[in-house]
């Protein structure tokens, strides 16, 4: 983030605008199968959970790209941040679409999208468990 509030399209202040955000270091990609989901009852039967199949489909796409951590949501998914950071835009764009083709929420390529941060807080005060961290795969501070 660039401040913590910007203009939308519109010219309204925000704290949801891509005027605010800057540069995407991180592509965070979310995993969320909700309760219609058509394998969700043959999943269940064979005792394998949605935090399984987010696991599974993070390992995969680890594999391809680097992942620096994967975060719980708050007990419906996880988020797993892969670095992005100094790759082309068209690179990005066709890593993303290889996790939406297998699940993954395509709101989240938009830069200003909200998503769950490591060991950040929730409106409960609960905290976002970081399952995963890789340091390698992350962007030092400077």
């Amino acid at each position: 983030m660039l401040s913590v509030e910007g203009l939308t399209q519109d010219g309204r202040k925000s704290q949801h605008t891509l005027d605010a955000t800057g540069r995407r270091v991180y592509q965070v990609i979310e995993f969320d199968f909700r309760a219609d989901h058509p394998l969700l009852a043959e999943w269940n039967a064979a005792g394998i959970t949605v935090a399984d199949v987010c696991a599974a489909l993070h390992l995969h796409l680890a594999s391809l790209r680097p992942l620096a951590c994967v975060t719980s949501s708050g007990g419906k998914s996880l988020h797993g941040w892969y670095l992005d950071y100094g790759l082309s835009e068209l690179v990005q764009r066709a890593s993303m679409a290889d996790a939406v083709r297998l699940g993954a929420d395509h709101m989240l390529w938009c830069r200003s999208q909200f998503s769950r941060i490591p060991d950040g807080l929730r409106e409960t005060g609960e905290r976002q468990t970081c399952f995963y961290f890789d340091p390698k795969n992350a962007v030092p501070l400077v």
